[in-house]
């Protein structure tokens, strides 16, 4: 069974990145990168689960309507990190700190892939 979903993940991800009209936001690939344009000093990376990267991988859509993961944010400030809900029908990404106390904040996804915050920043995807 464990070498049966070994090649269904090698497969799927072989067949994903040559797959026509896939889409430019590349999230639940693997861990994701964007850089703040303004500010290249602040960093936030995604981090999708397994289960949502495989369903991905799959094509299934009906495994996580919502699919949510763990994220970590660099800034001059510090690190922090907690939880986001990417709600791809509305076009965004809800980030819920770890931390009691900290408001919680969304970025809109673009069309290009990029991310933009509340104060009109592009976060771009870093290859």
């Amino acid at each position: 069974m464990r070498t049966l979903l070994v090649v269904l993940v090698v497969s799927a991800s072989l067949i994903s990145g040559c797959a026509p009209g896939t889409p430019r936001w590349r999230a639940f690939q693997g861990t994701q990168t964007f850089v703040n344009q303004s500010d290249a000093k602040q960093v936030v990376e995604l981090h999708p689960p397994v289960l949502v990267r495989l369903e991905s991988w799959l094509g299934a859509g009906s495994l996580a309507s919502k699919p949510a993961g763990a994220y970590t944010l660099s800034t001059a400030q510090g690190i922090s990190h907690g939880n986001y809900v990417l709600d791809k029908s509305a076009g965004f990404i809800s980030f819920t700190p770890e931390h009691s106390g900290v408001k919680e904040w969304s970025y809109s996804v673009q069309s290009d892939g990029s991310l933009r915050d509340a104060g009109g920043a592009i976060w771009t995807a870093r290859p």
